[in-house]
């Protein structure tokens, strides 16, 4: 049956980590939103407080019983360990498939192309890149549907001009790495990166 791999794969993702993610992966993750959730850091926050006792309830079933794939086995010697069987609370995935929408995503990189005259590229300086990019609308959660910026999809796009300072000695087809440049991530998620490919004008 697919469902236990499945299930695992919602636990794993409640902790923001790929499915086949290690014990220390889990720990870490573990380690690092329990801080960040904990209702002494974010008092008077029911979200963070329900995200939290996800948190910590997934963790406890990753943690006790951890696939064969991320169980240490010395070399040379075959393991066997009975399964333990965790059962969870009735509702429990629901509650956090609910909530799936509503963790941090990163926004999506971009790439646009910038047009240089030989001599700026070669002693670089400050240029002017326009293009358009997806911001996050903080009309509410969920967002609200008769919103005039998203219209319920939780973001707007427009079009932003960024200064941006280059080096010189760029070279035709050279990809420059913008950090935090590109489209606004969801539900505080930090932005993605931005990629400029710089062609020669004229």
């Amino acid at each position: 049956m697919a469902e236990p791999r499945y299930q695992e794969e919602e636990l794993l993702r409640c902790l923001g980590l790929q499915p086949g993610a290690g014990l220390k992966q889990i720990k870490s993750a573990y380690r690092r939103l329990a801080r960040e959730l904990h209702p002494d850091s974010r008092p008077g926050d029911p979200a963070a407080r329900e995200r939290f006792l996800q948190v910590q309830r997934a963790y406890q079933i990753l943690s006790a019983s951890p696939p064969p794939a991320r169980r240490r086995h010395s070399p040379g010697k075959a393991a066997y360990h009975a399964p333990r069987v965790h059962p969870l609370p009735e509702g429990f995935l629901d509650g956090f498939r609910r909530g799936l929408g509503a963790w941090p995503r990163r926004g999506q990189d971009l790439r646009a192309r910038l047009e240089l005259e030989p001599a700026d590229a070669r002693r670089g300086g400050v240029f002017a890149v326009t293009l358009p990019r997806r911001h996050e609308c903080h009309c509410g959660s969920p967002p609200r549907p008769a919103c005039p910026n998203c219209g319920g999809r939780g973001w707007f796009e427009r079009q932003d001009t960024l200064v941006i300072e280059l080096p010189g000695g760029l070279r035709p087809g050279e990809r420059i790495r913008v950090p935090g440049q590109g489209d606004a991530g969801c539900h505080g998620g930090r932005r993605g990166d931005l990629y400029l490919e710089v062609s020669r004008r004229g």
